[in-house]
């Protein structure tokens, strides 16, 4: 339907602007000749379908690769999942600890300037995190579905004097 002569007379009108053509027809409605012509792009089913198949053989290689990807990430949710249910006992360990350290500081505030009750504030809360560091680490590795999980949780309450 579109010949390499109707094609020049297009292009003449066009100047230099490139022109693309799709030709999806079976038989070919464009002249295959067209291609050749400087800032002519003919496209066919069969070129589409070469960029379609090395489209999906590039995808298909990089499967094994955002499979590892998505593993990864699942695995990396389920453990944050599973921390959840241990939050709240590291919340309860941190509230305990941090009412023990507030009675503490207003027990003794008088023994400090008001300047130094902010210093007095930020050093006991250093200290607070230093000791609660490793058994929270403990905590939040241990599960508490095992046995083992469960009695590693019931330790840190009986030690910590929490309910």
């Amino acid at each position: 339907i579109l010949t390499h002569e109707k094609f020049h007379e297009v292009m003449d009108k066009r100047h230099v602007r490139p022109v693309f053509l799709i030709d999806i027809a079976v038989p070919r409605d464009v002249d295959p000749e067209i291609n050749d012509h400087d800032n002519a792009f003919v496209y066919d089913i069969d070129g589409i379908q070469n960029v379609a198949d090395l489209n999906l053989s590039r995808r298909l290689e990089a499967l094994p690769g955002a499979e590892a990807v998505v593993e990864q990430e699942v695995g990396s949710f389920v453990q944050w999942l599973e921390g959840l249910r241990i939050e709240p006992i590291v919340k309860e360990v941190y509230e305990h600890f941090d009412s023990l350290r507030r009675q503490e500081i207003h027990k003794n505030l008088k023994r400090f300037c008001d300047h130094e009750a902010n210093d007095l504030e930020k050093l006991t809360c250093g200290i607070q995190k230093k000791i609660l560091h490793r058994p929270t680490e403990i905590l939040r590795q241990c599960d508490p579905e095992t046995e083992e999980g469960r009695r590693t949780m019931e330790l840190i309450r009986d030690l910590f004097g929490l309910k």
